[in-house]
């Protein structure tokens, strides 16, 4: 259950340990471009798992492309920036506390429609469409999981046992 955020409960060392993770698999990502042919295919490798990768939908420096699509770089860099934003925008998060599935429901319609509008044929997703589409809902992504991550709910008290009834 979602809960209010407080200024007192801020766990900076884990969400500065995250926020970090989060900065070096998105720059593990932007890296193939920069380092030799073995620690490209290593990198390509290990995202293939949650990336399609293919080129023509991938941004690319002198032609070789990173290890993420545009609309999962976007994912990624929405969701660092999230992350990163999250203590500086606590107090409109508070209100917003109660609608976490609601807010990442919402940032998921632009990316769906571009995508199987797309499918449909009805709409040319482009490079801009794919990483702003994903950006947006990386960034709520970011936001949400900030505030579960730097704002952990209260502990609740536990519950006193409940005594067995006798056999009579």
């Amino acid at each position: 259950m979602p809960h209010a955020v407080s200024p007192s409960s801020f766990r900076a060392p884990v969400w500065c340990a995250v926020l970090s993770l989060a900065l070096v698999v998105l720059g593990l990502a932007v890296a193939p471009p920069f380092v030799g042919p073995g620690w490209r295919v290593g990198l390509m490798e290990a995202f293939a798992w949650v990336c399609h990768q293919q080129p023509e939908r991938s941004f690319a420096v002198d032609g070789v492309p990173l290890a993420l699509c545009h609309r999962c770089t976007g994912i990624f860099a929405g969701f660092v920036v999230g992350l990163g934003l999250m203590p500086v925008l606590r107090r409109p998060l508070r209100r917003l506390a109660r609608h976490d599935r609601l807010l990442l429901v919402a940032a998921l319609v632009p990316l769906t429609l571009d995508w199987g509008l797309g499918v449909a044929g009805l709409w040319a997703n482009t490079p801009p469409s794919r990483m702003l589409t994903g950006l947006l809902f990386g960034l709520a992504a970011g936001l949400v999981a900030g505030r579960a991550i730097a704002y952990p709910p209260p502990r609740q008290a536990p519950r006193p046992a409940v005594p067995a009834a006798s056999a009579g």
